[in-house]
C-alpha cells in the first residue's frame, strides 16, 4: 500500500507551485498568493486523510466477532476517547454488515460511554462500502458486566 506522509505533501507542493511571469501586477501577485494558499490547504488535508490509517490492536475475542482499539487514537482527557473496531464473523443483516468503526468517549466518574461516531462497513476490517456514517453522540450507555464496553471504558479509565 502506497502511502503518503506530510513531508512528502509539503514537497509535493513545494514542487507544483505556480511560477509567475515576469510582468506580475499587484493585484495578480495576490491572486497567486491566494492561489497558493489554496492549493495548501487542500493538499494538507488531503494528506492527513490519506495518513490517518489506524493500527489495530486485537482487544478482545467473542463467539459473535472480534473487538480491536486503535491505541494511538487514545486521548487522556477527562472523558478519554478512543477508536474501536468491531469485526463481525459472518455478514450481518440484509446489507452485509461486517465491521463497525466506533469513536468512543467514556465518562470514568459517572461510568458512562458514548458513540460520537459510527461508521458501517461491508468487509471487514473497516474496509469496502461504507453502508453506514452517523454520528450518535448524545445517548449515554452503561455498559453491561462483562461486555466489551465495559472493558474498554475501564482500561479508558485506568491511570
Amino acid at each position: 500500500m502506497y502511502r503518503l506522509d506530510f513531508l512528502s505533501c509539503l514537497q509535493f507542493i513545494g514542487f507544483a507551485q505556480e511560477t509567475l511571469p515576469a510582468n506580475k501586477s499587484p493585484r495578480m501577485d495576490h491572486h497567486f498568493e491566494s492561489l497558493d494558499m489554496k492549493k495548501f490547504c487542500c493538499m494538507a488535508l488531503l494528506c492527513v486523510g490519506l495518513n490517518c490509517h489506524a493500527e489495530w490492536t486485537l482487544f478482545m475475542e467473542m463467539e459473535d466477532g472480534t473487538w480491536y482499539v486503535d491505541l494511538a487514537s487514545r486521548s487522556a482527557d477527562a472523558q478519554p476517547r478512543i477508536w474501536t473496531l468491531f469485526d463481525h464473523k459472518t455478514p450481518v443483516g440484509a446489507f452485509g454488515v461486517r465491521s463497525v468503526k466506533t469513536w468512543l468517549e467514556t465518562d470514568c466518574q459517572e461510568g458512562w460511554l458514548r458513540e460520537k461516531s459510527l461508521v458501517v462497513f461491508n468487509d471487514q476490517m473497516a474496509r469496502g462500502s461504507i453502508l453506514r456514517n452517523t454520528s450518535p453522540g448524545t445517548m449515554k450507555i452503561f455498559p453491561q458486566p462483562g461486555s466489551a464496553y465495559e472493558k474498554i471504558s475501564q482500561s479508558l479509565c485506568q491511570k
